[in-house]
């Protein structure tokens, strides 16, 4: 377990945005998971927040107490299950399954963040979500360290959005230690020339998700898409492409991209995302709602 004092979280957050953790922790094992939960329990730290690896977050302060990174990459294949570390990347988890043959992750390859992260948002792509494919989380409780289970049915899983995500809006202090999914969810292959035909979709589909996506500072797709509609398409045809706010803009090539070029802050933030929604909302009596997490 890493103990870092009065660290910049720039790097730490895919928007860049400046914001400070006077303390930051680190685990890299279950050795270091056990030692965190013991630290905060006698350090009280029940006011710490979570970070990824910061691909779907907003920070909304410019400075924090505590701040916790779960750097856990452990994946075990089991009878009927995998179980994986709240810390893996998910493109990582589909580049070791592709080793043992298994597939049927590959619509969402190319999704930035860690597994854990996905589920909290329940990630989807192309027809295909995250969801299909859990069954259960297990969740430790930062302010009782109480660590429980949560099936599937307990996630309440719907479009981007998950029980915890919910928690999270709420406050709520928590972090995920291990995802289990379901092997029957997946397709085990023999032929390696069938596996190359996998891998090759996976990589057409990272393809076509660059070329969507404007290069630079952001969080991917900030609002989530209202129903039979699309957010970027609102926001364009609100006459918002290509609009600035400070050193935040709306990109020209995706309006449902904000784009930081400069130095921002979470309040920023905040700010261009009322602009939108107000403008948006001005025109098509539509509220959009955000699809990334506020921390």
């Amino acid at each position: 377990m890493k103990i870092i004092k009065n660290l910049k979280l720039n790097p730490y957050n895919t928007f860049n945005l400046n914001s400070l953790a006077k303390e930051v922790i680190i685990i890299e094992n279950n050795n270091d998971l056990e030692k965190f939960l013991k630290f905060i329990q006698l350090s009280n730290k029940s006011n710490l927040i979570i970070l990824g690896r910061g691909s779907n977050i907003v920070l909304t302060k410019t400075t924090y107490d505590y701040v916790f990174i779960d750097r856990r990459n452990s994946i075990i294949l089991k009878e009927n299950t995998i179980e994986i570390d709240g810390g893996v990347l998910l493109n990582n988890l589909i580049k070791f399954l592709w080793d043992q043959k298994i597939v049927g992750l590959e619509n969402l390859f190319g999704i930035p963040g860690t597994l854990a992260g996905a589920v909290i948002s329940n990630v989807g792509a192309y027809e295909r979500e995250i969801e299909e494919n859990i069954l259960s989380v297990e969740v430790v409780d930062i302010e009782t360290r109480d660590i429980f289970l949560l099936k599937k049915r307990d996630l309440n899983f719907s479009y981007r959005s998950s029980i915890l995500k919910k928690w999270l809006k709420e406050n709520k202090k928590f972090f995920i230690t291990k995802i289990f999914i379901d092997l029957n969810s997946l397709i085990f292959l023999e032929r390696e020339d069938d596996l190359k035909q996998y891998k090759s979709k996976a990589y057409n589909i990272l393809k076509i998700r660059k070329f969507k996506l404007p290069r630079g500072r952001h969080v991917g797709s900030f609002f989530k898409n209202p129903p039979h509609n699309f957010a970027g398409k609102l926001i364009e045809e609100a006459g918002l492409k290509g609009f600035r706010y400070k050193n935040l803009v709306v990109s020209p090539k995706h309006a449902n991209v904000i784009i930081n070029i400069g130095e921002s802050t979470g309040e920023d933030v905040i700010a261009i995302e009322n602009i939108i929604k107000e403008e948006v909302y001005k025109k098509f009596s539509i509220l959009l709602e955000r699809e990334v997490i506020y921390i």
